[in-house]
């Protein structure tokens, strides 16, 4: 079986989409119970104090609620924002070979091999990268640099014991 080699460089975009592939169980479904429940909880506490106005605590509370919510909503999408920045910016080009064994990374003077069967291996399948876990190690692959050919050998060099996650990411116009 043949290897797969890639050079590229990663946009923010491409980190940002990886760092919401690798947070797939806090985002979706438990973010929108999260924010219903606090929605719920500022609105209900709000309607106290407008029913009761001398209970100044029943304020104080709903604007914990509001800011947890807004926090919730527009903080962690600011925050990965940054980190992606930073991360694009701050490494260059990654050179990868992927194989049945494992990923070999050439960022540094000697090759490191990080082998699929040594620790949990994740692979996340997005719209514009192909996230790989391995153990705490993650390697983000963009698309746009795999041909179809080599796309086809991705899913060759995916072992049966790992886990495969298809992740449906919504770009923001921001």
């Amino acid at each position: 079986m043949s290897s797969i080699d890639v050079v590229y460089k990663l946009t923010k975009e491409e980190v940002m989409e990886t760092l919401l592939c690798l947070a797939w169980k806090t985002e979706g479904l438990f973010k929108r119970i999260n924010c219903t429940l606090l929605g719920l909880l500022a609105g209900s506490v709000l309607f106290l104090y407008l029913y009761n106005p001398d209970k100044f605590f029943f304020i104080l509370l709903a604007m914990l609620a509001l800011g947890m919510l807004f926090f919730l909503l527009f903080g962690t999408v600011f925050i990965r924002g940054r980190k992606a920045a930073q991360l694009a910016k701050k490494h260059g080009t990654y050179k990868l070979s992927i194989s049945a064994d494992g990923i070999v990374s050439f960022e540094t003077d000697s090759p490191i091999l990080k082998r699929f069967c040594e620790n949990k291996t994740e692979f996340f399948f997005s719209e514009h990268v192909i996230s790989i876990k391995i153990g705490k190690d993650v390697y983000c692959i963009p698309r746009r640099v795999l041909s179809e050919r080599q796309r086809g050998l991705m899913n060759d060099c995916i072992p049966r014991e790992s886990t495969v996650r298809n992740i449906k990411t919504i770009r923001s116009k921001s």
